[in-house]
């Protein structure tokens, strides 16, 4: 799921110049924190209001958001189908790209190193369709740059990202 709030994270800084993306960047600090601490973002939703309609760039934004929340909620069901909705935000990533063939190569990049510094681990319930992903140790954020760091993937850097966070200036964070 890194790799899928970094892409989002990369479009907000495209879009960043057209419109105000602010709250869209507060809830993605939010969605990234709940990897590791579930309970810290209750107020969190990934549908923007409606008058996201108005605002042609925000459309792009709204996609993201759902997206999001399709992955959120299957990464917390256990849910083994996360690629489709992964391929969906990277396939919407890609058409903002200001450059496609740098952003190919980039994900390209992104996905072979996260691939090889963590490869799959235990297998699915082919049966119940269900992973456990509880097992997984979340990635620090930074870790998901040019290629995936896997120095940068400790669990000290997500604790630190976690007691950096402002929960006075983000809405959607809880203690």
């Amino acid at each position: 799921m890194g790799c899928v709030h970094t892409a989002v994270a990369s479009s907000l800084d495209r879009l960043s110049s057209q419109t105000n993306v602010t709250d869209a960047l507060l809830r993605v600090e939010a969605g990234w924190a709940t990897l590791t601490r579930p309970g810290i973002a209750p107020k969190l939703r990934y549908r923007l209001t409606a008058d996201h309609e108005a605002d042609p760039v925000q459309r792009p934004l709204e996609q993201a958001f759902a997206n999001l929340g399709a992955l959120a909620h299957r990464y917390a069901t256990g849910d083994i189908y996360l690629a489709e909705v992964v391929v969906r935000q990277a396939t919407l990533a890609r058409h903002i790209a200001p450059d496609r063939a740098a952003y190919d190569q980039w994900l390209t990049g992104l996905l072979s190193s996260t691939a090889a510094a963590r490869p799959r681990g235990n297998e699915y319930d082919e049966d119940d369709e269900v992973f456990d992903y509880a097992h997984e140790a979340p990635v620090a954020r930074e870790a998901f740059g040019a290629t995936f760091d896997p120095a940068l993937a400790t669990a000290a850097r997500q604790d630190a990202f976690l007691q950096a966070l402002d929960l006075a200036t983000n809405p959607y964070l809880a203690a």
